[in-house]
């Protein structure tokens, strides 16, 4: 197997989870769990860490691809996946920030905030955090793409 392949074949693997956590963080939301649902966004915050600093080691000990020999197709589902990824960060770091300026109540000795702060916090911290679900559910779908490209390169379809 090429090790390229069998590196972004677990790498969409970690996006589902990524992606599944996420769904199920803003399923807890929904449910009024806040902790529930702080502690499925941190996994997926980790697991997207844990991508970036796999990636980084894979380039350096692997290389890049070589994009020459995909067609236009594949090289413009890529560039897809690559633009729903930059959104998915740029929109979880802001769903992140906004969540730890916040600083919601942990426990009934916490200061309360004042309620248009609060009111206005979470309207941003919730439209970041469902554009980056939304962007991870579009990665997800053209990881698969990209995955499924190299695949049949390698003749496996």
């Amino acid at each position: 197997m090429d090790p390229k392949v069998a590196y972004w074949t677990a790498a969409l693997l970690n996006m589902m989870i990524v992606v599944g956590s996420a769904l199920a963080g803003v399923r807890r939301a929904r449910q009024r769990d806040f902790a529930g649902h702080r502690r499925r966004m941190l996994l997926s915050i980790w697991l997207v860490v844990a991508f970036l600093v796999s990636f980084a080691l894979k380039s350096s000990i692997l290389g890049p691809e070589r994009l020459d020999t995909w067609s236009a197709l594949d090289r413009g589902i890529l560039w897809t996946h690559e633009l729903c990824v930059s959104l998915m960060l740029v929109a979880g770091l802001t769903a992140l920030f906004q969540a730890r300026r916040l600083d919601l109540p942990r426990g009934p000795a916490s200061r309360p905030i004042p309620a248009q702060r609060l009111v206005r916090g979470v309207r941003v911290h919730r439209l970041a955090g469902r554009t980056a679900v939304i962007a991870s559910l579009a990665g997800l779908v053209t990881a698969a793409g990209v995955l499924l490209g190299m695949y049949q390169r390698i003749g496996w379809l």
